[in-house]
């Protein structure tokens, strides 16, 4: 992804944010989904699926895998947001046996973060800008930074500050410069 494309992305995650009143860390991503008109529900998916998005006909759902960490289904809502608010388009047939009306447009699984597909990559960086803005990261650090570089204790405190795993979180900090 391109430096252009990449601050894009950011800037369309602090949007949709900024323009539902929800720029805090930790913010419930769930009320932002219905902010937006998008629909949502748990379901039993399989372990390696964490989620799908579509659209049909004006309606936007996201389904996100029940058995998953908090955590991580939070992840997974930012990042099928994503896919709906850049208005990525690869219509799928649905899964036999899932409740979703109409063609899925996207489901996130095993091979979503091998970086092989540019809508996936716009869908994770999407969702870490949404998750964890550059500017709430920035204003957070400050408190917990020791010294030069961060702890694995302060990328564990920052993780629970704004509601993701250590994983998503030592990988944003990694893409600002952090780490």
């Amino acid at each position: 992804m391109d430096a252009r494309r990449y601050k894009t992305i950011e800037q369309r995650a602090l949007d949709a944010l900024t323009e539902k009143g929800m720029l805090l860390p930790n913010f419930d991503v769930f009320e932002l989904l219905t902010r937006h008109n998008v629909k949502y529900a748990f379901e039993t998916l399989p372990e390696n699926v964490s989620g799908a998005s579509m659209i049909e006909g004006g309606l936007k759902v996201v389904t996100i895998n029940q058995s998953h960490y908090p955590n991580r289904q939070r992840f997974t809502a930012a990042h099928e947001l994503g896919h709906i608010l850049l208005e990525h388009n690869t219509s799928l047939n649905i899964s036999e046996g899932s409740s979703l009306p109409g063609s899925v447009v996207l489901y996130r699984n095993d091979n979503s973060s091998l970086g092989s597909d540019w809508k996936e990559v716009e869908a994770n960086h999407f969702a870490a800008s949404l998750l964890m803005p550059r500017f709430l990261v920035d204003q957070e650090i400050v408190k917990f930074r020791s010294g030069a570089y961060l702890t694995e204790s302060n990328v564990t405190s920052l993780a629970a500050v704004f509601g993701v795993s250590e994983i998503s979180m030592s990988i944003r900090l990694g893409k600002l410069g952090y780490l």
